[in-house]
């Protein structure tokens, strides 16, 4: 239930705000929903990877602008990013790290904050 409250919802808000608002979004459904920080963890990371991989991809297969240069560039603070031999794995490997990490710690802080 959590997943596809956060999926869900996440897509929504997504569309509008900025790539961080599913953090906060996760913290609050882990807050309202989980019963255990597993779960709060667990469902709120696949949510958001999810979220993100699914939304990457379809931009990556729909634009025509070249997606891997650009997340390069915003990974690496240089307009060329880390040059010619990087490719879509890589860019999807270093989002879904952040999905993980971004996801997982806003999911668990709301289930911990329900917990005080």
């Amino acid at each position: 239930m959590i997943y596809l409250i956060i999926l869900i919802v996440g897509a929504i808000v997504s569309v509008f705000g900025p790539w961080w608002i599913a953090a906060p979004l996760a913290f609050i459904v882990c807050r309202w929903k989980a019963t255990s920080s597993k779960q709060a963890f667990g469902q709120s990371t696949a949510a958001l990877l999810t979220l993100w991989v699914g939304y990457m991809t379809y931009i990556f297969l729909k634009s025509d602008v070249n997606l891997v240069n650009k997340m390069m560039g915003v990974l690496s603070s240089s307009s060329e990013g880390f040059g010619p031999s990087v490719n879509i794995i890589v860019i999807l490997a270093i989002t879904s790290i952040l999905a993980i990490i971004i996801g997982g710690l806003g999911g668990l802080a709301g289930y911990k904050l329900r917990k005080i």
